[in-house]
């Protein structure tokens, strides 16, 4: 008996393998910067109970956020090493990533070459350890947009593993709610489904912020410790994000919906993690026409492999992609 494979789910299959190998070679040059607390962390937890890994786990990264930590922590006390968990997960993040792609009807060319080549998610594959658990997670969410219950599920996983995520739900949810407000001016009334969801995530944002709203202020102060002043140089990217993301897509509404949000954010928190998030914005709206194969998609990916090369030279030579 014969068992077809269609050429989708080989090149994905291919794409794994790819990046697990490379994971795995590469990262034994990334050694430095924010590498160094995570390797401690790993090393630290190694035959410690759960509860008392958690101590030794925080005084090395400073984090409460949970679902890196217990991976952390399973992972290390299993034995496994560091870069070869890593490396797994990094395939994991190309796999998710690239189905998202193709639910929204993206070239598996085009698919393949942006989680090969795009800038943000080598930061994701090498430097940015919790972003990543967290993207898998929010790429998950996505994936399952349609089940509204395990969509919710990946969602709230994915918060737990990077408050930040907060920032791309947040807008999302802002676009979401001048959608409605335009339903009720027009029509007068709500939808009963729609009151149910923002009933659930008012409770929802209510038990977060109790529960990491202390880790929250304290990166708010450290932030604003090293840089305190609301300059507007820092929503260049931002703002370039935007114009492109107009240029693509003729959703203003829906755009500039998003965006306000971003760039708040941006302001309050620094431009270095939420341009990613805008860069996210982008890329949703371009890769949505013409399968992904347009001008603005060639020029950002093109713009965004030359950073790529910047990352691998940095950090063949220094330990680190960054400085």
């Amino acid at each position: 008996m014969k068992v077809k494979i269609s050429h989708t789910n080989l090149t994905l299959f291919l794409l794994v393998v790819v990046v697990f190998f490379f994971s795995l070679f590469f990262s034994r040059y990334y050694i430095d910067g924010d590498q160094i607390p995570y390797f401690n962390a790993y090393k630290d937890v190694y035959g410690k109970s759960l509860f008392e890994g958690f101590w030794f786990y925080h005084n090395r990264i400073t984090t409460r956020e949970p679902i890196h930590y217990l991976l952390v922590w399973a992972a290390s006390n299993l034995g496994f090493d560091k870069n070869f968990v890593m490396s797994v997960a990094n395939s994991i993040l190309a796999y998710v990533t690239v189905r998202v792609f193709l639910k929204w009807k993206v070239s598996i060319y085009v698919a393949v070459i942006i989680v090969c080549t795009n800038y943000y998610l080598w930061v994701l594959y090498f430097a940015a350890e919790r972003l990543k658990f967290s993207f898998i997670f929010l790429m998950l969410s996505f994936i399952y947009v349609e089940r509204q219950k395990k969509s919710i599920y990946f969602a709230i996983t994915s918060i737990l593993s990077h408050t930040q995520q907060i920032i791309i739900y947040g807008s999302i949810l802002f676009s979401f709610a001048v959608k409605n407000s335009s339903y009720i001016i027009k029509y007068g009334r709500v939808k009963k489904n729609k009151i149910y969801f923002l009933i659930a995530f008012i409770l929802f944002s209510a038990i977060l912020y109790f529960y990491l709203g202390d880790h929250l202020r304290y990166k708010f102060i450290s932030y604003f410790s090293t840089s305190p002043k609301l300059s507007f140089m820092k929503i260049w990217k931002c703002l370039i994000f935007l114009i492109l993301t107009l240029l693509v897509s003729n959703k203003w509404t829906q755009i500039f919906s998003i965006f306000s949000v971003l760039i708040i954010a941006t302001l309050l928190f620094g431009d270095i993690r939420v341009n990613m998030m805008s860069f996210l914005v982008l890329m949703y709206f371009s890769l949505h026409k013409n399968r992904g194969i347009n001008l603005i998609l060639f020029f950002t990916t093109s713009y965004m492999l030359l950073k790529t090369c910047w990352f691998v030279y940095k950090t063949i030579t220094t330990g680190q992609g960054f400085g």
